[in-house]
């Protein structure tokens, strides 16, 4: 099994998580990362399959957004849910005592002990790491060597980049989104001190730290362009300035399924999105850019029941 073990909700950090993943693999390998979407084959339980991952790894990440602890339709936190899957495999670390990374993204703060449920309040104790969107090659090559210290895991130097496919739970959402009345999916369901604040992070020359650490430089941040998702469908964006249009059609007829219009911040697009159909629900999304600037990965949430649906975009080459 896989000696790192990325923990997150996808409703929560799907995309900083996709990016994160990214990195860990470049720096350690493939074989080295499990995430749940890329790490588990077709028919075998989800359930089980996690389990052995969390009960093997030798360092589990935990990815922890600003809905880390949200509530669900029901008005309860999933985290107080014992069968919560997160709150599973986060526990289940930290009895075997293997090291736990918190990783807070997109602003989010640690949880204080208050917050948790008793068989989680260790987390705490665990320091934890933040990712920046303006600076992440700097905060994630800080992050691959606390890795490879806690953990004593080797990294592997020029490992080229793979495009991952992220398989929807239901084959074909996108276009089941319009035949079927736009039925979205439900998934299953100490503040850290920083180290440097963000404007007095130094600059890498090339060779740097972040050369012997096995990072390599992020393409540009640009949107601009035609790109497609897994089942081929076509999805245009347009950039002016920091504002961002989306147009969703269908593959080979052209026909419209969605549109968002939404905002660039860094390396990421929060945008409102609406499906055409009769009664135009509404969503939210966020897609983050990947380091090579080749893929966009994220999710789509209704604004109504709080279903998700992942994202994965390819750039289509010019």
């Amino acid at each position: 099994m896989a000696d790192i073990f990325v923990s997150y909700r996808r409703g929560d950090s799907a995309g900083h998580t996709g990016r994160l993943v990214d990195s860990l693999e470049r720096h350690f390998g493939r074989q080295a990362v499990f995430q749940d979407v890329q790490s588990i084959g077709a028919g075998r339980r989800w359930d089980e399959v996690i389990r052995d991952g969390v009960s093997s790894c030798r360092v589990l990440v935990a990815v922890i957004g600003r809905d880390w602890l949200a509530a669900d339709q029901g008005g309860r936190r999933r985290i107080d849910d014992p069968q919560d899957h997160l709150r599973r495999e986060v526990v289940t670390a930290l009895e075997r005592e293997v090291p736990v990374v918190p990783v807070l993204v997109e602003g989010a703060r640690m949880p204080v002990e208050a917050e948790l449920p008793d068989d989680l309040k260790p987390l705490v104790r665990w320091q934890a790491h933040e990712l920046s969107d303006s600076r992440w090659e700097y905060d994630t090559g800080r992050l691959m060597s606390m890795i490879a210290s806690a953990a004593a895991i080797v990294p592997q130097q020029q490992v080229a980049p793979r495009p991952r496919r992220i398989k929807p739970v239901h084959a074909g959402a996108a276009a089941a989104l319009v035949i079927a009345g736009a039925v979205w999916l439900l998934w299953p369901d100490a503040d850290v001190i920083p180290e440097l604040p963000p404007d007095a992070v130094p600059s890498v020359p090339d060779g740097g730290a972040h050369a012997d650490s096995g990072a390599v430089a992020v393409a540009p941040a640009s949107f601009e362009g035609n790109w497609y998702d897994e089942d081929a469908a076509e999805w245009g964006i347009r950039v002016d300035q920091d504002k961002v249009e989306i147009n969703h059609t269908a593959a080979g007829t052209g026909t419209a399924i969605g549109y968002g219009q939404g905002t660039i911040s860094d390396r990421s697009i929060s945008f409102e999105y609406v499906v055409m159909v009769p009664d135009e629900p509404r969503l939210s999304g966020q897609l983050v850019l990947s380091d090579d600037g080749q893929r966009l990965t994220g999710v789509l949430t209704d604004l109504k029941n709080g279903g998700t649906t992942r994202i994965l975009l390819h750039r289509r080459s010019s």
